[in-house]
C-alpha cells in the first residue's frame, strides 16, 4: 500500500453519480464537506484501473484490472471509492483475509468468500492532486471503524517499498515471520492491528 500516486486531470463536467441497480443512489460517509467515502461502482473502475498502474507498474507490483476486480467481487461491501468535491480521489479495496495471509497480487481472488476474523486492507491509492492532505491514514482509519462495527478482531495490510514507517503511527505492528508472496518485492512487510 502506498499512499501517493499521480492522476490525470479530469473534467470537472465528467462527474457520475453511482446508482444501485434501481436506480438509488448509493449512500456514503462523509469524512468533512469535500470527502465522500462511498461503495465502488461500476463506473469508477474507468479511473481505478490506471490509477492502480500509475501507481504500482514502475515497481513491479500493479495486479490490472482483473485481479483489482476479484478483490471487489470477493468483498464489495468492503471496497471503497473517494470523492473530493465531486470528483473521482482515490480508492480503498479490502477483503476478508486470514490473519498472515494476504492475497497474491499475480493471481485474481478465487469467487469463494473466505470466512475470517480479519479484514485486510488491500490496496489503497490516492490521486497526485490529494497528496499529502493526511487522507491515507483517514481512510485506514475508517477502514478500521467499518471492520470494528461489523465485528473484525484484526485489520491487516501489507506495506510495500518502504511504506510500514507510514503505518506504524496508526497502530499497525510489523510481522516480519508471516512470508508474502514473491509478487510483493522484498521490501514488503506484512503488518497488523488488533481492533479490540
Amino acid at each position: 500500500m502506498s499512499p501517493h500516486h499521480p492522476t490525470d486531470r479530469h473534467d470537472p463536467t465528467d462527474r457520475h453519480h453511482p446508482t444501485d441497480r434501481h436506480g438509488a443512489a448509493l449512500d456514503g460517509t462523509r469524512l468533512d464537506e469535500d470527502l465522500l467515502v462511498r461503495p465502488v461502482a461500476e463506473p469508477d473502475w474507468a479511473e481505478i484501473v490506471p490509477l492502480e498502474a500509475r501507481a504500482y507498474a514502475d515497481s513491479g507490483l500493479s495486479e490490472g484490472g482483473e485481479a483489482l476486480r476479484s478483490r471487489h467481487r470477493a468483498a464489495p461491501d468492503c471496497c471503497f471509492t473517494v470523492e473530493h468535491k465531486g470528483e473521482f480521489g482515490g480508492y480503498l479495496l479490502a477483503l476478508p483475509y486470514p490473519l498472515g495471509h494476504s492475497p497474491d497480487l499475480g493471481r485474481a481472488e478465487s469467487p469463494a468468500t473466505r470466512a475470517s476474523t480479519n479484514l485486510h486492507a488491500h490496496d489503497l491509492v490516492v490521486t497526485e492532486r490529494l497528496r499529502g492532505h493526511g487522507l491515507a491514514p483517514r481512510l485506514l482509519a475508517f477502514l478500521a471503524d467499518t471492520a470494528r462495527a461489523r465485528g473484525y478482531a484484526t485489520v491487516s495490510l501489507v506495506a510495500v517499498r518502504g511504506s510500514e514507517v507510514l503505518w506504524a503511527p496508526l497502530g499497525y505492528r510489523p510481522h516480519p515471520e508471516v512470508d508474502l508472496p514473491a509478487s510483493y518485492g522484498e521490501r514488503a512487510v506484512y503488518m497488523s492491528m488488533p481492533l479490540r
